[in-house]
């Protein structure tokens, strides 16, 4: 059953009404209807978050997963501030990369704050976090956008110690 309620000016009072009948909660819950109609609802407001952890494998039997996402939250807003997408954005603009350069960079930055380790073990240790963007990041998109970070931007002067690369 939906209902609403209203207030009584005059008395304080709270009055509920019916607006919809949706039947025994049992039955919807067996069926699965219930389920449907909380997501659905969700969709509908900004306030909610339904998350469905249960997943079916091919033989239909139910398994939970997680993915931890604090980290990548605060990073990325922290990422998105300081305007490092957009930086990044601008210097690949010429390039002809067939994979998110700077979700690859992004992922191996969070991956350094977190837990100092290789390309090789950030690209297992993604798989724990649900960092957007990420999706179809391999190995070998570390490893490209590493060697892009160090590529050298222009001959060194004779005084410099060190190549200016792009990771400046």
């Amino acid at each position: 059953m939906c209902g609403s309620s209203k207030t009584n000016a005059s008395t304080g009072a709270v009055r509920q009404s019916v607006i919809a009948t949706l039947g025994r909660a049992d039955e919807l819950d067996a069926s699965g209807a219930l389920a449907s109609l909380l997501a659905s609802g969700a969709k509908l407001t900004d306030q909610v978050l339904l998350i469905n952890a249960l997943d079916e494998d091919a033989d239909g039997a139910l398994s939970a997963s997680a993915k931890r996402i604090g980290g990548p939250l605060l990073f990325s807003k922290i990422w998105e501030r300081l305007g490092i997408a957009d930086v990044l954005g601008d210097l690949l603009q010429d390039r002809a990369f067939e994979f998110a350069v700077e979700r690859a960079v992004f992922v191996a930055t969070l991956h350094r704050i977190f837990v100092s380790g290789s390309d090789r073990d950030c690209s297992s240790w993604m798989e724990d976090y649900d960092i957007a963007g990420s999706d179809g990041l391999d190995l070998h998109h570390f490893y490209r956008a590493m060697a892009w970070l160090g590529e050298e931007m222009e001959e060194k002067s004779e005084d410099a110690l060190a190549p200016r690369c792009v990771k400046t």
